[in-house]
């Protein structure tokens, strides 16, 4: 290996070629890792192979500067010219044109004696130019057989495990976002080519957000991140676990005899999520909006919409409008109360203001099966909730079941009393938990897993009874072990004298393989306020025992299982879910070879990983007027005005953050629309196209009592604007 330094007048001769970055690079003989003495900040450049090209900082791409070569004497001539650079940005502040002209001179004629010599191992020269003083680093690698280097990678391309990811929701794309593909070969399926950010979809449906805000498509995620994965934009209509291959139908309606196609997979990934539980009510799939996806936000908005207008058509009764401005929530869950509060708060702030002559007929209810909404929150939120939305007018009715919708009226039992009454509608909109999709609930049925509710997967998120699939979000849960089927083993792996009973300091050496096996006995411990698993193992009277036998040792643990409870269907279960899995896939064949998980109790020798552990963050429940609750980890609760502050920085970053511009904390501004006057002269405008909306504009409507008539309520041009908001004399529209 050869090395220059000191003081040299070197320049650029451009390739007029631009190359990325390279992360990282392979392993050959003889690489050097240089500093440049003349860079403002430290700049080291990578270790690389010369087949390859290299560059100093992350995040660019720089055009490739030729350098000075020197052939040393003791090189033979057998081997190929080097087929690239080392690459170093030239600093050239203040050079002159004669002097650039001398460099470059010298560079080319340089570069013709380097392609004129071939050599087992070649020295480049990387050298920067300033007014003061320059300065020179070097790298010498041997040469690298190119065509032998392509056919590895062909190779490795080959035993690549195939790996389908059904989804891309919050699982699926926290998977991708993490995984290491350069081990996988990946391919995605999706129905929708973008990822959606869930919890904001009750401010779409009011205009506090807008949908391009929430939304990411998922070529531009992978792309980001210079994933090679494929995606493709179909549904899968069935899973072929026997022969390890998934269905696939495309959306694409345009396709004409390419709908169907299949894939075959190492390893399948599950992230289909869910859909809405219905639980078999009639009429809810034909007469009730649902919260699920962007679609279902922008067609409550436009539904809100056009119950206000249907509300303000002439010859209406007052109980028709009423009717009309009736909106009735079904379930009283975070999804239901925050739209509730959304609602609330665009009809007051916003709609009051557009359509005047109905603001008082307005009614929002809250249909509620339990006894209180918000019935997965701490119980001081719950009632926080309830005080807030009976100051706002928001109607809660608890202990009540929906058994029937039709278009006009939402049929109810009262379970206090059996009683069955009827409410008159304009809109509804479901919000009771989710189901089981048709693919996922055929996929069951072939494992054996056709008798429950949900699919069901071991504390590692692999699916019972199916090898190498995986299933995560909401369209699985986990099937915890409980500590009472292995306490006879348990037992046996702590008793290492084989006497019959247990001492603590035997137990305390298994302690942390029985937390990190079963997790339900942490849970127990809080709940009961103990500090140490020892403490189990006390008497009655709370005493410390010197040893235990079986039957103290079941009877201490008895209980603990009943801390056992399902994960929540949320979005930050399923982003844990999918970011954990990706480091099982990353850290795969490290663990073949050294288990990372704990003690087997059932069988010899370690689980390969760490068991799936849910972290739970905190959760938000927005109530309008600016207000919101928290709970925090800690048994920390918060609620109220500095809250909702709190709830705007959570997604003021990352996907969240242009949403967050969004935000509308002081309100929409809209002007006052005033009631027109009986004595003016009535004028009649039918259609709000360019030439009504121009005439409107310029109309002197305190002379005219003027009334729109149009089949849109908007302008359209490159941009859609509602009509009435346009001037604070906005007149009446129909």
């Amino acid at each position: 290996m050869f090395v220059c330094c000191g003081t040299a007048l070197l320049t650029c001769h451009s390739f007029e070629k631009e190359v990325p970055l390279l992360e990282s690079a392979t392993g050959h003989s003889n690489q050097s890792l240089i500093l440049h003495p003349q860079k403002r900040s430290a700049t080291w450049l990578t270790r690389c192979n010369l087949a390859n090209v290299s560059i100093c900082r992350e995040g660019d791409s720089v055009t490739e500067k030729c350098c000075w070569a020197l052939q040393p004497k003791s090189c033979s001539s057998s081997t190929k010219d080097v087929s690239s650079v080392v690459i170093e940005e030239l600093n050239m502040y203040g050079v002159k044109t004669t002097l650039m002209f001398v460099i470059t001179t010298l560079v080319s004629k340089a570069s013709r004696a380097f392609n004129g010599h071939s050599a087992s191992s070649k020295l480049l020269v990387v050298g920067t130019l300033t007014l003061s003083s320059g300065g020179l680093v070097a790298y010498s690698d041997s040469q690298v057989d190119v065509s032998k280097t392509s056919a590895e990678v062909k190779e490795n391309d080959c035993k690549k495990k195939r790996v389908v990811v059904l989804g891309t929701g919050w699982a699926g794309i926290s998977f991708l976002k993490d995984l290491d593909v350069s081990a996988y070969d990946v391919k995605v399926v999706s129905p929708r080519n973008y990822f959606a950010f869930t919890p904001l979809l009750p401010s779409v449906t009011c205009g506090t957000v807008e949908a391009r805000s929430i939304v990411e498509p998922v070529r531009n995620i992978i792309k980001k991140r210079n994933r090679e994965i494929q995606f493709c934009e179909a549904d899968c209509i069935k899973i072929d676990a026997a022969n390890k291959k998934v269905l696939c139908r495309s959306v694409i309606n345009n396709l004409v005899g390419n709908e169907e196609f299949s894939l075959e997979y190492d390893d399948l990934v599950i992230a289909v999520g869910a859909q809405v539980n219905t639980f078999n009510t009639p009429g809810v799939l034909e007469n009730c909006h649902f919260l699920k996806d962007v679609e279902d936000a922008q067609k409550i908005r436009r539904s809100v919409s056009d119950c206000f207008e249907k509300a303000v058509i002439p010859g209406l009764s007052e109980e028709e409008q009423r009717i009309n401005l009736h909106f009735v929530i079904v379930g009283g869950g975070p999804t239901g109360v925050e739209f509730a509060a959304e609602l609330h708060d665009y009809v007051k702030e916003d709609l009051v203001n557009l359509y005047p002559t109905v603001k008082d007929l307005v009614k929002i209810t809250v249909i509620q099966s339990g006894d209180h909404i918000l019935n997965t929150f701490d119980e001081r939120i719950s009632s926080f909730a309830e005080q807030k939305f009976g100051r706002d007018g928001i109607e809660v009715q608890t202990g009540c079941r929906v058994i029937s919708v039709s278009d006009k009226e939402i049929t109810m039992k009262l379970k206090s009393t059996g009683e069955i009454c009827s409410v008159p509608h304009g809109l509804v909109v479901w919000s009771t938990g989710v189901g089981t999709r048709p693919v996922v609930k055929d996929f069951m049925e072939q494992i054996g897993q056709g008798k429950r509710r949900i699919l069901a997967t071991n504390e590692w998120l692999k699916v019972k009874g199916c090898e190498d699939v995986y299933a995560l979000g909401d369209c699985a849960t986990i099937d915890q072990r409980k500590i009472m089927e292995d306490i006879d083993t348990i037992f046996k792996a702590a008793d290492k004298d084989n006497s019959g009973t247990l001492t603590i300091k035997e137990f305390q050496d298994v302690i942390d393989d029985v937390l990190e096996r079963y997790p339900q006995v942490e849970h127990y411990l809080k709940s009961k306020h103990l500090r140490d698993v020892t403490d189990l193992l006390k008497d009655p009277e709370g005493n410390d025992r010197s040893e235990v036998d079986i039957e103290g040792f079941k009877s201490a643990l008895s209980h603990v299982d009943s801390q056992t409870k399902n994960l929540p269907a949320t979005a930050q279960v399923a982003a844990q879910q999918g970011a954990y899995l990706s480091k099982c896939f990353n850290r795969r064949q490290q663990c073949e070879a050294n288990p990372e998980g704990p003690r087997r109790f059932r069988g010899s020798g370690r689980h390969q990983f760490r068991p799936f552990e849910y972290k739970h963050l905190g959760q938000f429940a927005p109530l309008g007027g600016e207000q919101a609750a928290a709970e925090l980890p800690g048994d920390w609760v918060s609620m109220g005005h500095s809250t909702q502050w709190l709830w705007y920085s959570v997604y003021a970053s990352g996907s969240g953050l242009l949403a967050f511009y969004e935000f509308r904390p002081f309100g929409r501004v809209l002007t006052d629309a005033s009631q027109p006057d009986r004595k003016k002269k009535k004028v009649v405008v039918v259609g709000t196209g360019w030439a009504a909306t121009s005439f409107l504009k310029n109309l002197k409507s305190e002379s005219y009592e003027v009334r729109v008539v149009s089949p849109r309520n908007y302008l359209s041009s490159r941009l859609c604007y509602p009509v009435s908001p346009m001037d604070s004399r906005s007149p009446q529209h129909c």
